[in-house]
């Protein structure tokens, strides 16, 4: 009866619990930027109704002084930044993972398994669930690495679309 160390299963599960570790460490990356661009976003958002305040002249609707063209650019760069918000918030929403349960580990615990004389079959049975888990968190990265990109980009033409309504509120025209 032949050790894990004796067999090639020990390379793997080297392997496999090495990126079990990145794939847990990129799922709390992308959290923490959601959360990130949810913060950036509405601060921009602040900034911008106290520029607008500030700038127009009219003062009983600010807003309603401003030429149609640049509140409609105004109003394109807070939908943006709506968009951003609500792609950091979905970024961050708690998902079901696949991680092993009570039963599972309950399963492991039983006499019958954790004195089994082969540990190399019980080495495959862990590695078997932690490439189950790997793949839950790749998949589930994949879509909040997705969702971070639409919503930088939602960010990005949100400030884009600001800017040209800011420029139209202060540059002579």
């Amino acid at each position: 009866m032949s050790g894990l160390a004796d067999t090639a299963g020990e390379a793997f599960n080297q392997l496999i619990l090495d990126e079990l570790a990145v794939e847990r460490s990129l799922k709390d990356s992308l959290a923490q930027r959601g959360i990130t661009v949810v913060t950036t976003s509405g601060t921009l958002v602040t900034l911008v109704f106290a520029f607008t305040t500030l700038t127009t002249s009219s003062k009983a609707s600010p807003f309603q002084a401003l030429a149609p063209w640049i509140r409609g650019l105004f109003v394109a760069g807070l939908a943006g930044f709506i968009v951003a918000v609500a792609l950091g918030i979905a970024i961050s929403l708690p998902r079901k993972y696949n991680e092993v349960d009570e039963g599972g580990f309950a399963t492991m615990l039983d006499p019958r398994y954790w004195s089994a004389a082969d540990p190399v079959e019980g080495a495959r049975a862990a590695a078997t669930a932690r490439t189950e888990i790997i793949a839950t968190f790749r998949r589930d990265n994949a879509t909040n690495a997705r969702l971070l990109r639409y919503a930088i980009l939602a960010e990005f033409a949100a400030v884009s679309l600001l800017a040209g309504a800011a420029a139209g509120i202060v540059l002579p025209g």
